[in-house]
């Protein structure tokens, strides 16, 4: 009956399968499946129960189907259906040991191999590169781990995914070295007579995938690069880089893309001269949008910006860049600015064919130093643009994206995020810039996200952790669950009273045995340590970390690191108390597989891409009222990662009431998930930014030297960006009003409230002229320039113009500032913005001769450990002494280097640029040099060279190698080639260290 029908119901399923009756009753098959395969690895019982073998039958019946309907029938969603049921049934089987893997001669006699590739197979011939590309790196580690064992059909399988490789790819014309040696290859390309029904359907499948491919590189220009230029208006001479560019997209194997990266086509957005906004799910594939724009800039001579929200962020995207371009002789990098005042590198930037990957803040400061360094800029792309709605980074943004629009007006935009409900306001944005973007806009997601809550309920009389599942189909915020999908530990027992943290602790050292991998977010720092240590219990280690990974962490702290202990038996702790160093190291350890777990605060939630099979939130609700959903949405997002997990689950932990069934708690979480979202009506940038001012009374004058209400950043760009508008006008109000206006976030506001906002800066700009009675136009300059206190900046000044110290260099001239500095504070110490400037009770109880002894250890190369010896409290635990001097150095310490930066701003105030001296050109680099932990503009340099972690191994190589910072680029070039090149005199465990922080830079 099944076959008889099997036509109808091909049709039926279009291309929205989740519509159709047809196709859900098979994806619950399937789901049964798939979560009876999770059950069996970590021991829990399922429900409902899932048939493998008639599911298997439907999916193969249905696969012969589709590969027997004519070439120019093409049912997407049909095939996506097949490759997801394939995939769902065989990859968790293989991957966690469920079902080994059975290794017959030939690879289409092997059940668990044929079901992969007819998942890579069907996905392909729908157009679904993203998740075929997770089947196939399962296929090449399965194919791997037989070589690496030596297994008499290796090679078999191995044939068979160089053979599938080249399909996914279409590098057909690369590998003509393959016929008649790989009859895989043979098979799919050069239509040799097939053997038995399966080859017929591999061979058939494959031709529909060369058929049907959406986008190849010849509508790239490939062979006609000049004239697909010209079509562009863009000179032939860009033809070769291009040329060089689609070649190393066909060495990657990036031939094809998805209808959402496409959008109305390449004719339409990839082209020069226009804005373009970007909103795609993550996984979508929005980096390589950005790529493709990037490389058509650079094949014009122009230069990159990229612009993300965190040094994390800026890490990755320039680790991939590099991946990306490198070999086409592009300079990828993070830009080579401080995040206070004062450029370091500015005037390198724009004079070569270059990438520069940054933070607002970073291009703020060169915009604001050297605003010529980016005349030669023809693109910015900036990623996670939805941080325009996030008060003062975002009010930064704002000020850089319209800065550059003014100073290079052919200067492109590209704005892309995840984040579908602000797509109206980031449209409107990118028009009031003066360009109505091409949009690129989509809600597909490439990863399939299963929801649902880790919960506690009855079994046999005792309590136990329960995980429920929505069933697939349409979810409603008001529908009710008749049958989830249950997974019940039966094996471990709840006591009574039980919070929602232990609760899913539990779990997932379930998840973690069994091989899955889980992100645990809890709430605070501390609990991630906790936690972790609660979870592997008396368990021993079985785990052998890398000795080079290790030996950097060694290097840097001065002793082990807490995330060592617990990784070795897979799992760590990743929160904003750790170093970057340790941070990028769990990172990595998960990527590469050594941890299975992660235990995290929201930190880990901001944008990295990480293989998990399960995000677990452990609380919605904080001591200041509930978590917002999108937060929530925002942590289980990271299960799931386009093109290495298909199936991403993301679960809610929460206590069962004893008169609610356990389904009620999974309805009870319905408004997390499912609950509908308009477009946002948050203000953007500056808007925020000038709002929340009028709400903080900065119209008095007690604002103007409390500062209070406000964030001390935002008070800082407040005050700057008042008197950068009404310095040396006669009609502010007029000013202030045109000024603003031109914003594209104050065009949303209504006139009323314009009025308003421009009459509380104008008496804003009346008391700061007040407050400076004495006419002083030096210290009018620096508050315009750098929006500090106004009592700070005129105790800097004092000290400046009252000092003998223009002839001191190096540690006596920034004993000097940091004597200034400190002094200037403690005067300052009832102000309202110096309360809030160490808010944090840590840093109260510190105090500044702590704080700046800490600053000055760091700058000397000290390691973490001697850092942490300086800063203990009495009656403070070592754990807390270790997580308070980790946050002061990831937060704090920025906020705090400004103050240096100031001082140099006064210091070149005074005397005038041309006139610095050698105490002025060494104090222009106070604040990166305390904000980094050197000394020196060569340690600076060792420091970016290998990567920007090592700080203590910089200082190493500074002192072992005394070079010029043209010289240390060159060392470290040569090192990266070849490893046997560094120096005899490094010794262990620096020349560890150093081998793999040269790994990570490359």
């Amino acid at each position: 009956m099944y076959s008889s029908t099997l036509q109808e119901y091909i049709r039926q399923l279009g291309n929205y399968v989740q519509v159709s009756p047809d196709s859900i009753e098979l994806l619950e098959k399937t789901l049964a499946c798939f979560v009876a395969t999770l059950g069996k690895a970590i021991n829990a019982d399922t429900e409902p129960q899932g048939d493998l073998f008639d599911t298997s039958v439907r999916l193969i019946l249905l696969s012969d189907g589709l590969a027997n309907l004519p070439s120019d029938e093409i049912l997407e969603g049909a095939h996506y259906l097949v490759g997801l049921g394939f995939e769902q049934l065989v990859e968790p089987l293989v991957r966690l040991g469920v079902a080994e893997p059975d290794i017959p001669s030939y690879p289409m006699e092997s059940d668990s191999w044929y079901g992969l590739s007819l998942a890579l197979l069907h996905y392909l011939a729908g157009g679904y590169r993203v998740q075929a590309l997770s089947v196939l790196r399962r296929l090449e580690s399965i194919s791997s781990e037989l070589k690496d064992a030596g297994h008499e059909y290796a090679g078999q399988y191995q044939d068979s995914v160089m053979a599938l490789g080249t399909l996914y790819s279409v590098k057909r014309s690369s590998s003509g070295f393959l016929t008649g040696i790989n009859r895989w290859y043979d098979l799919f390309f050069n239509q040799v007579e097939p053997e038995t029904w399966q080859e017929t359907r591999f061979q058939k499948l494959a031709q529909l995938i060369t058929q049907r491919r959406d986008i190849v590189l010849a509508n790239l220009g490939e062979n006609d690069e000049a004239s697909w230029l010209s079509k562009r208006n863009i000179n032939s001479a860009a033809a070769d880089f291009w040329k060089s560019y689609l070649r190393s997209l066909d060495g990657r194997g990036i031939t094809a893309f998805t209808k959402e990266q496409v959008g109305q086509g390449f004719d339409v957005w990839l082209r020069s001269g226009n804005d373009l906004l970007v909103v795609l799910p993550t996984g979508s594939g929005k980096t390589v949008i950005g790529e493709l724009r990037s490389a058509l800039a650079l094949a014009q001579g122009q230069q990159v910006l990229w612009m993300l929200p965190t040094r994390a962020l800026v890490r990755q995207v320039t680790r991939e860049l590099r991946d990306a371009l490198e070999q086409l002789r592009v300079t990828i990098e993070e830009l080579p600015a401080t995040e206070d005042f004062m450029p370091l590198f500015a005037g390198d930037f724009g004079q070569r064919r270059h990438i520069a990957v940054t933070t607002p803040e970073k291009l703020a400061s060169l915009l604001r130093a050297n605003p010529q360094g980016v005349q030669n800029v023809g693109l910015i792309v900036f990623d996670e643009a939805q941080i325009l709605l996030k008060e003062t980074r975002g009010t930064t943004a704002e000020f850089v994206l319209r800065k550059i629009r003014q100073q290079v007006p052919t200067c492109d935009i590209v704005l892309m995020s995840a984040f579908g409900d602000l797509q109206d306001s980031l449209k409107q944005f990118l028009t009031r810039l003066g360009r109505q973007p091409d949009l690129l806009l989509s809600d597909t997601r490439p990863t399939r996200r299963l929801y649902g809550v880790i919960t506690n309920d009855f079994w046999r009389g005792k309590q136990v952790p329960v995980a429920l599942l929505y069933p697939p189909g349409i979810q409603e915020e008001d529908s009710y669950t008749e049958t989830p999908f249950k997974l019940t530990l039966s094996q471990v027992s709840l006591p009574k009273s039980i919070s929602p943290t232990d609760m899913a602790r539990r779990f997932v050292k379930e998840t973690t045995k069994a091989g899955l991998r889980t992100a645990l977010f809890v709430s605070s720092v501390v609990s991630t340590e906790t936690q972790a240590i609660k979870m592997i219990g008396r368990q021993k280690p079985s785990i052998k970390l890398p000795e080079r990974d290790v030996a950097r962490l060694h290097v840097e702290l001065g002793r082990e690191s807490v995330v060592e202990e617990t990784s070795t038996r897979g799992i760590a702790c990743h929160h904003a108390g750790l170093t970057p160093l340790e941070q990028t190291i769990v990172e990595k350890w998960m990527r590469e597989g050594t941890i299975k777990t992660i235990v995290a605060t929201p930190t880990l939630a901001q944008g990295v891409n990480l293989p998990f099979d399960l995000s677990i939130v452990t609380y919605t609700h904080r001591r200041d009222g509930p978590v917002p959903p999108n937060e929530i949405l925002n942590m289980i997002g990271r299960a799931g990662r386009a093109g290495h997990v298909s199936d991403g689950i993301g679960l809610i932990s929460r206590k069962r009431y004893t008169n609610s069934g356990a389904i009620r708690v999974l309805d009870d979480a319905r408004h997390v998930f499912f609950q509908l979202r308009g477009p946002s009506s948050e203000h953007l940038g500056l808007a925020r930014l000038v709002t929340n001012a009028l709400q903080a009374n900065v119209s008095e004058q007690n604002w103007l030297v409390e500062l209070d209400e406000l964030g001390f950043y935002e008070a800082q760009t407040l005050v700057s960006f008042v008197l950068s508008i009404t310095a040396e006008v006669d009609d502010a109000h007029l000013k202030l009003d045109s000024e603003l206006r031109a914003f594209p976030s104050i065009q949303q506001l209504d006139d009323a409230l314009i009025i308003q906002i421009v009459d509380s800066l104008e008496q804003l700009a009346l008391n700061i002229r007040s407050e400076l009675s004495d006419e002083d136009s030096v210290l009018l300059s620096v508050l315009r320039r750098t929006g500090m206190p106004i009592e700070i900046l005129a105790s800097f000044l004092s000290q400046i113009r009252s000092s003998e110290f223009q002839n001191m260099t190096g540690n006596d001239l920034m004993e000097w500032a940091d004597l200034v500095v400190q002094t200037s504070l403690e005067a300052c110490l009832h102000r309202g913005w110096y309360t809030k400037l160490l808010e944090d009770a840590y840093l109260q109880s510190t105090g500044l001769g702590r704080i700046f002894s800490v600053v000055s250890h760091w700058r000397l190369g000290s390691p973490l450990s001697q850092l942490e010896t300086v800063w203990r409290l009495e009656g403070v635990s070592e754990k807390k002494n270790r997580i308070n001097l980790g946050r002061f150095l990831n937060h704090n310490l920025s906020l705090f280097a400004q103050f240096w930066g100031a001082l140099a701003v006064c210091y070149e105030e005074v005397f005038g640029i041309y006139e610095y001296g050698v105490s002025g050109t060494f104090m222009k680099n106070f604040p990166v040099f305390i904000r980094r932990g050197v000394l020196s503009l060569e340690q600076l340099e060792w420091l970016r060279a290998i990567g920007g972690l090592d700080r203590v191994l910089a200082h190493k190589l500074s002192e072992t190698l005394p070079l010029s910072s043209n010289q240390i680029r060159n060392q470290v070039w040569n090192w990266r080639k070849g490893r046997q090149l560094i120096p005899r005199n490094i010794e262990e465990p620096y020349k560890m260290a150093l081998s793999e922080a040269l790994n990570l830079t490359h």
